[in-house]
């Protein structure tokens, strides 16, 4: 690349003198191999300060069974939640070992199968630090597609327009915390 149209100060951003291009791209070196793992401007920024990997923490939560797509939301809040879409085979299978019944939405916005997911979620991603743990999840069995403006071509989750879907759910699973945290200060 030489550089952005009649863009000198965008190209002088990205472009060292030597020729080294800086993408944006978040990469890791495996056994020689480049694999690209998302983009920088993707990583989380909390509140308190700690940057998490938001792709990183995802794959490690849908290598379980459980979890057909997830995704962690955080940036600007004091801890990591996750919105998770499961597969209903493996949740009808662990809601009968739970001893739960019933309708499958009112199971999976029941506090014991909330407990059970967030568990699960602990073991996928034990080896992250602990703030980067989510501390709350959503669920549901409907999965995000390309056809609901859910998931890029490419099956790439599209995070604002997840984020905008599901705001009133993000804003729950924040609210009860932030309340609680502004009358233990009190």
């Amino acid at each position: 690349m030489l550089g952005y149209w009649r863009k000198p100060e965008e190209t002088r951003r990205v472009l060292e003198p030597d020729g080294w291009l800086h993408t944006g791209d978040q990469a890791q070196i495996d056994c020689g191999r480049l694999k690209i793992k998302g983009r920088i401007k993707d990583i989380i920024v909390t509140s308190t300060g700690e940057k998490i990997s938001p792709a990183d923490l995802e794959q490690a939560i849908t290598q379980d069974l459980l979890f057909e797509q997830a995704m962690v939301i955080g940036e600007r809040h004091p801890f990591i939640v996750a919105l998770a879409v499961l597969n209903s085979e493996e949740v009808e299978r662990e809601a009968k070992a739970l001893g739960l019944a019933g309708e499958m939405r009112d199971m999976l916005a029941s506090d014991e199968f909330r407990a059970f997911a967030l568990k699960r979620i602990e073991r996928a991603v034990a080896h992250f630090p602990d703030y980067a743990t989510p501390r709350k999840v959503w669920l549901t069995v409907d999965p995000w597609t390309v056809g609901a403006g859910l998931m890029t071509p490419t099956l790439k989750l599209k995070r604002l327009a997840i984020e905008r879907a599901f705001a009133e759910e993000i804003a729950d699973l924040y609210a009860k915390s932030e309340t609680n945290a502004r009358h233990d200060e009190r």
